[in-house]
């Protein structure tokens, strides 16, 4: 695994790890990018800095995948078209959930022999959807109009974020709050205990995700209504106080 800190891999921590195989050892096979990082608090990978890794994997004979199951998010917090990011990598994967909406479903592009080979694989698996018109209905509606309205997403995390930090409860960055993500970290007296914290606000009817050690995940979504934002708060406040 490559260092990511800073929510994206550097091409130069890259270029060092991509090994050409030999007795000793396998070859690097795959490189795999993700934007925007989930656990780094879906911040956005800069397009220089893909195409310097996708350069780097291809000069090297190594095909690049991008997990882009939020790259419309990526999309919409940089102008930058997603056909365009997608134009460096031999293949991706995004996400019709999460901020586009759809109850269920992920989609997997690339060349068509590339798509056969994955079919083949997940039949084996014992993969595969009958009558999947209905949710193929809502993927074509997360595409087509949902994909336009993630910049309120975007806008509603940064004031919940900025909300919930003027409050004293919870930390964050808020440089690092770019689309639709926030990741806090819980008052250092918590050390130890901030999976209680969660099942705390799930009490108070807030869904955090634990993310290990003294951090805590929270997202805006499309059910998100901006006019929660105070009282969010003040159930965050009853729920350290439980």
């Amino acid at each position: 695994r490559v260092p990511d800190s800073i929510g994206w891999v550097q091409p130069d921590d890259l270029e060092g790890v991509i090994m050409e195989e030999n007795l000793h050892m396998p070859g690097t096979g795959l490189v795999c990018l993700e934007n925007t990082h989930n656990r780094r608090g879906g911040r956005v990978m800069p397009l220089d800095d893909l195409k310097k890794c996708a350069k780097l994997a291809h000069d090297a004979g190594v095909p690049v995948h991008l997990d882009g199951a939020r790259i419309w998010n990526a999309s919409t917090m940089s102008g930058i078209d997603v056909k365009e990011y997608t134009s460096y990598v031999d293949s991706m994967m995004f996400c019709l959930s999460k901020g586009l909406g759809s109850p269920a479903g992920s989609m997997l592009c690339g060349r068509k022999e590339f798509i056969e080979a994955a079919h083949r694989i997940r039949k084996r698996f014992g993969g595969g959807l009958r009558q999947a018109g209905v949710l193929a209905c809502c993927g074509i509606i997360s595409v087509t109009e949902m994909t336009g309205r993630l910049g309120e997403d975007h806008a509603n995390a940064k004031v919940l974020a900025g909300k919930i930090k003027e409050s004293g409860t919870l930390e964050i960055d808020l440089d690092t709050v770019e689309t639709n993500i926030c990741i806090f970290t819980v008052p250092s007296n918590f050390e130890g205990k901030s999976a209680r914290f969660v099942d705390s606000a799930i009490k108070e009817g807030l869904l955090f995700t634990y993310m290990g050690g003294n951090l805590v995940r929270l997202v805006t979504h499309y059910d998100f209504d901006p006019d929660w934002t105070d009282e969010v708060v003040e159930r965050i406040k009853r729920a350290i106080s439980a």
